[in-house]
């Protein structure tokens, strides 16, 4: 562990001794991010649910570090990374700003030791912001990035077992839309086409 925190700065360091200092009982308890399961190769599972977090009603330097405070030891090594996206506004979204800044933040490990990493209903701004970072990031964390459209799609590859993380309704509201969508512009094309 000490090898892996070589390149944690004075900075970082006082972040998470200000993150262990902190009471962020207002954070935790938007059940926002989840680090208690493992993937099916025994890695830490973190699961980060979007729509729980809502930017306006709490501090984010607390979210910051409450993320810090569940992280440190467990990006030492790798680790799997689940973001559901389902049902996310803008209520939910940090700025690109908040983010980039926080993320320079972060030692180098915590984006190194990333194993995978699946966006659950990732929609257009979602995917065009991680677009956009395409040349800065190397042709081995692309390979470890997935988007998964249906919340079925994490179980395929066997890396997280049914049953393990939570589904949150927020996916499954989002996935019935989708279906209703897809329904709805089929008919309207077969009807279309039958006049």
């Amino acid at each position: 562990r000490e090898d892996t925190m070589i390149d944690d700065t004075d900075e970082y360091r006082e972040l998470v001794a200000k993150a262990r200092e902190t009471n962020l009982a207002d954070v935790e308890v938007l059940g926002h991010l989840d680090v208690s399961h493992k993937d099916a190769l025994g890695r830490p599972l973190v699961v980060v649910y979007g729509r729980r977090l809502t930017i306006r009603e709490v501090n984010m330097q607390n979210v910051f570090l409450h993320y810090i405070r569940e992280m440190d030891e467990i990006a030492s090594d790798d680790y799997t990374l689940v973001y559901f996206n389902s049902k996310v506004t803008r209520a939910n979204l940090p700025s690109t700003g908040w983010l980039i800044h926080m993320y320079r933040k972060l030692p180098y490990r915590y984006r190194k030791n990333v194993a995978h990493f699946s966006i659950v209903h990732p929609s257009f701004s979602t995917r065009f912001l991680v677009y956009t970072m395409y040349p800065f990031l190397s042709s081995k964390a692309w390979k470890k990035l997935h988007f998964s459209d249906h919340p079925d799609e994490l179980f395929l590859d066997g890396l997280v077992a049914r049953g393990v993380i939570e589904i949150p309704k927020e996916a499954e509201e989002e996935q019935k839309d989708t279906e209703e969508y897809l329904k709805a512009t089929q008919k309207a094309f077969e009807q279309g086409l039958m006049r």
